[in-house]
């Protein structure tokens, strides 16, 4: 049986978060990293109009392919290399550039909550991370030029129409919810206020519906997936270092329970049982078969390891990177 939160609980984590969100290092976290697993954090390159990822031949702007160079801007910040800096926020601004009249992004009739949703978890983070660093006063009039574009973004988002597109096309992805959850704390961390929000709460009381307490499953499609159940671990990462509210942080442990099980003794992944990738069950946009993200796995046990100081996050962690890319 699926286990879901009570209102009361909602109530608890609404609070809990405004009391505790200010305490948050996730740049300090994030450099106790070892140097090679931050590097392949870094997004594709972008090309000459700041495109990256999948936007470089989509024939249309979608917010949410933007996302890469936020992973870059953040692992800038982190490794104090501002050339990356720099893409990242020439990335961010060209995002923001196809700002609508409504305060979305892109250019999709539909969909849009959910893109819109996905960069804004990847921004929101980034900037936060760049304020914290050394660059932070360097990129000051950047960062404050920004905000009111991601206000305007973040109200569309929060109205009850594109909250109910957001769980219409996620509520059976608890990977998603925790997505969008980020995506509205970090965003209201971001303007300064004191709490995520109610929205933030909402969506992360829907992912939590999605996860099954016995086992430690974040069921995706039915069952475990051990590449989106890894997704949804490395999200509540995000989250609970700025808001360490401690159901989310025991439900995030006992996933990481479920994943070590699944990451054999040489680091590989196994897809027996999966409900999503690697068995030819999805395909992605350019039709190829779904398989393991490697790299979010990677992550989600190094966050277990050194936020929920669990040493056998970071063990799993380097066999899965050392399986993967061959590193040391």
């Amino acid at each position: 049986m699926l286990e879901s939160w009570t209102s009361w609980r909602r109530a608890f984590v609404f609070s809990a978060c405004a009391v505790v969100g200010a305490q948050a290092q996730e740049l300090k976290l994030l450099r106790s990293f070892p140097v090679e697993v931050v590097e392949r954090m870094r997004g594709g390159e972008a090309d000459e109009r700041g495109f990256v990822g999948g936007q470089k031949t989509a024939p249309n702007f979608q917010a949410g392919y933007q996302r890469g160079g936020m992973y870059t801007l953040a692992m800038g910040a982190v490794l104090k290399k501002e050339d990356w800096v720099q893409e990242g926020l020439r990335v961010a601004k060209v995002t923001f550039d196809h700002q609508n009249a409504d305060g979305s992004l892109g250019d999709i009739p539909t969909g849009r909550a959910t893109t819109n949703a996905f960069f804004l978890c990847w921004f929101s983070r980034a900037l936060l991370l760049l304020e914290e660093s050394e660059f932070g006063p360097k990129y000051a009039s950047e960062i404050t030029a920004l905000k009111p574009k991601l206000r305007r973004t973040v109200d569309w988002l929060s109205t009850p129409e594109q909250m109910a597109a957001l769980k219409a096309e996620n509520g059976h992805a608890p990977n998603r919810c925790f997505i969008s959850a980020v995506a509205f704390g970090l965003s209201r961390k971001l303007l300064g206020d004191e709490a995520p929000g109610k929205e933030a709460v909402r969506m992360t009381e829907m992912g939590m519906a999605s996860f099954r307490k016995a086992d430690g499953v974040f069921v995706e499609k039915g069952g475990g997936d051990s590449s989106y159940h890894a997704v949804s671990v490395l999200i509540l990462g995000f989250y609970t270092t700025h808001y360490p509210v401690p159901e989310l942080m025991a439900a995030m442990r006992r996933g990481a329970e479920w994943e070590f099980g699944k990451i054999s003794a040489d680091g590989e992944v196994s897809v027996e049982g999966n409900t999503r990738t690697g068995l030819t069950q999805e395909r992605n946009k350019d039709g190829s078969f779904k398989g393991v993200n490697y790299g979010e796995i990677v992550q989600a046990m190094y966050y277990t390891c050194n936020l929920l100081k669990e040493p056998r996050g970071c063990d799993a962690g380097r066999r899965v990177f050392q399986k993967r890319y061959g590193a040391k």
